[in-house]
């Protein structure tokens, strides 16, 4: 029943009902508060070691979050440039089956865009564009030798481990 009614309500009303009754329980923790002070007279350290206690933990469940993001980024990219490496080694040694002109001109391509994957910009944005759009240059030039081979050879094996 409860679920009917949550489905048939718009996201919005879920919002405004949940934002009342966490308003409404802190200020109910607020009154309750302040009754507890007056009837004690004086503030007592407890409570403020636990507000303190509980900002800490708050302090150390969102740094655990940040750390655990940043170490899932960082094995993210890891990942992606073994992944990369690996397939510019395999199409390295693959090109090298071909014992051609256009075998030789792969092989070349290949190692320059490898050398323009191995460079770092930085944080300079202008430099990093210009690597990125060379890259593609050197993609697209592998990719015409390819197709060359394609139309002027009989495809093989070694045309489509190429491919």
């Amino acid at each position: 029943m409860l679920r009917a009614l949550m489905d048939s309500l718009p996201i919005w009303s879920i919002l405004a009902i949940t934002l009342c009754v966490v308003l409404v329980a802190i200020e109910a923790g607020y009154q309750l508060g302040t009754w507890r002070a007056r009837s004690s007279g004086a503030e007592s350290e407890a409570n403020i070691s636990s507000t303190t206690g509980a900002s800490l933990a708050l302090l150390a469940f969102m740094m655990a979050f940040s750390f655990s993001m940043a170490a899932n980024h960082h094995i993210a990219r890891k990942q992606l440039l073994t992944d990369e490496a690996n397939a510019l080694g395999t199409a390295h040694l693959r090109a090298r089956l071909l014992h051609t002109e256009q075998g030789r001109r792969i092989r070349a391509l290949l190692e320059q865009y490898a050398e323009l994957r191995t460079h770092d910009p930085g944080d300079n944005l202008a430099e990093a564009t210009q690597y990125i759009a060379d890259s593609l240059d050197k993609q697209t030039a592998i990719w015409e030798v390819i197709e060359e081979m394609s139309l002027r050879d009989e495809p093989t094996v070694f045309h489509s481990l190429l491919i």
